[in-house]
């Protein structure tokens, strides 16, 4: 798996379709767990907490599934703490998902500015 990190606009699908040679989509958990490369995994991570579903449980599946792909998240956690208790544990949940793909990630790149820096692998 391939952890592509960064914030919003910062030029991570940019990256991956150039030095990748893979196309990130936006896609539902249940398409996740197939696709080859995995847009706004943050998305996805708010669905399934609209849905009351675990999102632990959802990114172990991702990393047994789907091992191979190429995910992109954005990060989501820095700034001003949300009041609304749905975005808080949003910014949690997905916070934790980054740490746990980029645990068993084979390489691990923050893009800042259209500029990769590697970070693992």
């Amino acid at each position: 798996m391939k952890l592509i990190i960064g914030g919003a606009f910062s030029g991570k699908e940019i990256y991956a379709e150039d030095h990748l040679s893979v196309l990130p989509i936006d896609c539902t958990p249940e398409e996740a767990l197939k696709a080859p490369a995995i847009s706004n995994l943050q998305n996805i991570l708010r669905t399934l907490l609209e849905r009351d579903e675990n999102t632990d449980t959802f990114i172990e599946q991702l990393i047994e599934q789907n091992p191979n792909a190429v995910v992109i998240c954005d990060e989501i956690g820095m700034g001003v703490v949300p009041l609304d208790p749905l975005e808080r544990q949003w910014r949690e949940a997905t916070g934790r998902a980054c740490c746990a793909l980029a645990k068993s990630a084979e390489t691990v790149i923050r893009v800042v500015c259209g500029i990769p820096v590697i970070l693992k692998g």
